[in-house]
């Protein structure tokens, strides 16, 4: 029983999407990329959305983009073969800072008994200042 139980849980573990890297810090104008890794036996379409956010009391606060923040993706989906990944290419450009932008890739999980869908989301965070040493530090604060 013990042994089932381990093999249920290390198959569920490795059908989890990954995203990397996390976080990146740039200048106000910048390129960036991430890539996206699908761990399952089965394709996956990951849809790439923008946000800006702020943290509030320690909590993420996902907005709508900002308009003082562009961002032009290669791409905002992308079907992803089983244990494959795609890479996704961004141009980010703020006219204030501090800017802290999110790339989410979001990807349909299921569907509930109710037919209500349940998507994983994972975002790419993007911290930009004018000066990039410590940005990330300095957005937070």
């Amino acid at each position: 029983m013990k042994l089932t139980l381990t093999f249920l849980l290390f198959c569920g573990a490795a059908q989890a999407q990954t995203i990397s890297p996390v976080i990146a810090e740039c200048g106000l104008k910048c390129r960036g990329e991430f890539t996206v890794t699908n761990n399952a036996v089965k394709p996956i379409t990951a849809v790439i959305t923008p946000y800006s956010f702020k943290v509030v009391d320690q909590k993420v606060q996902l907005l709508d983009l900002d308009k003082s923040t562009k961002v032009e993706l290669d791409a905002t989906s992308a079907r992803i073969s089983p244990q494959a990944s795609r890479t996704f290419y961004y141009k980010l450009s703020c006219d204030k800072e501090p800017c802290m932008t999110q790339l989410v890739a979001g990807f349909l999980a299921g569907k509930t008994a109710g037919g209500i869908e349940v998507w994983l989301k994972i975002p790419h965070v993007v911290y930009s200042c004018q000066k990039q040493k410590d940005c990330r530090k300095k957005a937070l604060h």
